[in-house]
């Protein structure tokens, strides 16, 4: 088992924060937002985040980052779950989104699908997970602002949930 222990939000990348806010250096704070609550375990949730900038107001716009408005890995401290999320699902999920015929797209039909994902709107960024168990996760969250990519390190503990 890895050990997760909150060292608190540092720029530097040192520890994580059990909290809410993890200090991603230059003055900005990548904050959760969602969910506000206990998390349980087998229930779809939509894990949000935002940047903050020095006077803790959201920063004007994210970039994308690989095509998206942001990456989120998560980590089970047993090593068990390892999941790579985007904001519009996982490749799977995003795919059920694309049109029925996306077999048969055109490259620029296909293009204009991708960059429609692609949208980003403002300082907040979501991904719908549903954690599969209970335990202690850690998620990394990355997020692309003024050209410079933002990882904040988050601990979360998840309770047991319905089965």
């Amino acid at each position: 088992m890895l050990c997760f222990s909150a060292g608190g939000g540092g720029g530097g990348g040192a520890g994580a924060t059990s909290g809410a806010a993890y200090e991603v250096g230059g003055g900005l704070t990548l904050r959760r937002v969602s969910p506000t609550g206990p998390v349980k375990a087998n229930e779809l949730l939509d894990l949000g985040f935002e940047l903050d900038g020095p006077g803790r107001a959201p920063v004007d716009a994210l970039q994308a980052y690989m095509g998206m408005a942001g990456h989120l890995l998560i980590l089970r401290d047993d090593l068990n779950v390892f999941a790579h999320v985007h904001p519009m699902g996982t490749v799977s999920g995003r795919m059920a989104g694309m049109p029925a015929g996306h077999l048969t797209m055109t490259p620029e039909e296909h293009a204009k699908a991708m960059a429609a994902m692609s949208r980003i709107e403002g300082a907040r960024v979501s991904f719908p997970y549903g954690f599969p168990a209970a335990g202690r996760y850690r998620l990394f969250v990355q997020v692309k602002y003024r050209d410079t990519i933002r990882t904040g390190v988050f601990d979360m503990e998840v309770q047991p949930g319905r089965s």
